[in-house]
C-alpha cells in the first residue's frame, strides 16, 4: 500500500463525511456520549472503592468484632444463633482484664427502629447504640464539639445520651449529652 493509496482513501473518507453530514454528526455524538458515560461510570466506581477501602482501613488491621450472631447481610439469625447466651459487660471486662495485649474493648448494644422521645420531640427510626467510653478510642470516632459519655455516667447508671448528627462529615459530628428518659 503506497502513499497514493492512503491519500485516495483519506479523500474518499472526507467526501463521504461531507455527503452524509447528519449521519456523520450523529455517529460522532454517539461515540462521544459513550466515551463520556464510560469515564463517568469508572470514576464513580473508583470513588466508591476508595471510600470503602478508607472505611475498612479506619478500623485498622488489629480490630476484631465479636458477636453472638454469625456475620451476614440480610439473613435473619437461625434458631441456634438466637438461643446462644448474650455477651455481657462482664465478658468485655474479662477480655480487658485477661488479655493485656488488647488495646481497647468496646461493647455495643444496638437497637434499631425503636421510638425515642425527648421533651416534645419523637422519632421512630433512630439507630440506638449502647456504648461505653471506650467506643471513641476503639472506633476512632471522636466528638468534635461537646463531650462523649464518661465512666461516671456508666458506673452510676446515669440516664444520659450522646446525640450524633451525621449530616456533616464524621470528623465534624455535632454531639450533645443530655438527660435521657425512658
Amino acid at each position: 500500500m503506497g502513499i497514493d493509496d492512503i491519500k485516495e482513501s483519506a479523500l474518499m473518507a472526507f467526501d463521504t463525511l461531507r455527503a452524509n453530514k447528519l449521519r456523520s454528526s450523529l455517529t460522532i455524538l454517539g461515540v462521544s456520549v459513550g466515551v463520556i458515560t464510560i469515564i463517568f461510570m469508572v470514576s464513580i466506581i473508583q470513588g466508591l472503592n476508595k471510600a470503602f477501602a478508607d472505611q475498612v482501613e479506619s478500623l485498622g488491621s488489629n480490630t476484631i468484632f465479636i458477636s453472638k450472631f454469625e456475620p451476614s447481610f440480610g439473613r435473619p439469625p437461625g434458631p441456634e444463633e438466637i438461643h446462644r447466651k448474650d455477651l455481657t459487660m462482664d465478658d468485655a471486662e474479662a477480655l480487658r482484664r485477661e488479655a493485656p495485649s488488647i488495646a481497647g474493648v468496646s461493647p455495643i448494644h444496638r437497637m434499631i427502629a425503636v421510638t425515642a422521645r425527648y421533651q416534645d420531640k419523637q422519632t421512630d427510626t433512630p439507630i440506638l447504640l449502647g456504648v461505653t467510653p471506650y467506643y471513641e478510642f476503639v472506633h476512632t470516632q471522636y466528638v468534635a464539639r461537646g463531650r462523649f459519655i464518661n465512666r461516671w455516667e456508666i458506673s452510676s447508671a446515669s440516664r444520659a445520651i450522646t446525640l450524633f448528627s451525621f449530616l456533616s462529615a464524621p470528623s465534624t459530628n455535632i454531639t450533645r449529652t443530655v438527660p435521657f428518659q425512658k
